[in-house]
């Protein structure tokens, strides 16, 4: 989705729909997949902003860096999957631990 949304020419009121939303995304932004994605957005859609939204861009680059500095690393992700390295137990031990 962040991958998505990266592709996407954004002008103020999507950029202020990133900030309201916020909280919701923050979590995520510690893959640093996700974090490259929402950098991109925010560094794309300055190119072309007025200064209203150049504002809105400035707020959305600190609460990213911010995020960033608060979380030290950031989590490496699968190059193929996209998911974090930890993986679960594959289902068939578990169904071998029942049947003994």
């Amino acid at each position: 989705l962040a991958y998505c949304l990266s592709q996407i020419h954004f002008s103020e009121k999507p950029v202020r729909k990133l900030l309201d939303m916020y909280p919701v995304y923050k979590e995520k932004l510690r893959d640093s997949q996700v974090f490259r994605y929402f950098s991109e957005i925010e560094k794309k859609s300055r190119k072309y902003a007025k200064t209203e939204t150049k504002n809105l861009l400035d707020e959305l680059a600190a609460r990213l860096n911010r995020k960033e500095d608060d979380e030290g690393d950031v989590k490496q992700s699968s190059p193929v999957l996209g998911k974090k390295e930890e993986r679960k137990r594959p289902r068939r031990h578990i169904l071998k631990a029942s049947e003994e």
